[in-house]
C-alpha cells in the first residue's frame, strides 16, 4: 500500500491496471483484483477527463 500511495502522488492517473503493471515490474505479484480492492481500501480515484472537450 505504502508503494501504491507513492506511485499515485507522482501519476494520479493511473488507473488499476496501470498501477498492476508498475507493481509487477517492480517484483510485485499482484493482480488486478487485488489493486482494484487496494484503491477501494484506499479510497483512491483516478484523474480524468469528463465528457468532451469545450
Amino acid at each position: 500500500m505504502k508503494v501504491i500511495d507513492r506511485q499515485f502522488l507522482d501519476c494520479p492517473f493511473y488507473g488499476v491496471e496501470r498501477m498492476r503493471d508498475y507493481l509487477t515490474g517492480l517484483g510485485y505479484p499482484v493482480g488486478v483484483k487485488r489493486v482494484r480492492r487496494l484503491y477501494r481500501l484506499m479510497n483512491l480515484r483516478t484523474i480524468y477527463r469528463h465528457g468532451p472537450p469545450r
